[in-house]
C-alpha cells in the first residue's frame, strides 16, 4: 500500500513542476490539433481556455517564440499540403474544408505562405 502511495505522491509532484504557462501551451496546442484547420481566430482559442486573447498571445509567444497566429497558419498550411499532395479534392474544395470563405482566398493565403499557388505546390508532387 505504501508503494502506492509513494508512487501517486511521485506523480503529484512532478506534474506541479509545470507552470501554469506550459500547462496553457500545452492546452492551446490541443486545442489546434482539433480546430486548427478550421478556426482561425485568436479569440476562440482565447475563450475555449478561458483567457483573454491578449494573455493567451503573451503565452504562447513566451512559450514558443511564436505567436498564435503564426501556430494558426503553419497548421492550416500543414493541412493544406497535405490534402493538396495526398488527395483528389479539387483546390475549392481544400480550401471549403480549411474554412476559406472563397476560393481566391485561400489561393492568396497559400502564395503568401509558401510562395506558389496550391496548383503550383500540387503541380510539384
Amino acid at each position: 500500500m505504501r508503494s502506492k502511495i509513494e508512487d501517486y505522491n511521485a506523480v503529484v509532484e512532478a506534474a506541479s513542476k509545470f507552470t501554469r504557462s506550459e500547462v496553457i501551451m500545452d492546452q492551446f496546442v490541443t486545442l489546434l490539433r482539433q480546430y486548427g484547420t478550421t478556426q482561425r481566430s485568436i479569440p476562440f482559442y482565447a475563450s475555449q481556455l478561458a483567457l483573454t486573447a491578449n494573455h493567451l498571445s503573451d503565452v504562447v509567444r513566451q512559450q514558443s517564440g511564436l505567436s498564435v497566429m503564426d501556430w494558426l497558419h503553419r497548421t492550416t498550411i500543414t493541412e493544406a499540403k497535405v490534402l493538396l499532395k495526398h488527395s483528389d479534392l479539387m483546390i475549392y474544395e481544400i480550401g471549403e474544408r480549411l474554412n476559406f470563405p472563397e476560393p481566391t482566398a485561400f489561393n492568396r493565403f497559400f502564395k503568401k505562405h509558401v510562395g506558389m499557388t496550391p496548383l503550383e505546390y500540387r503541380e510539384n508532387k
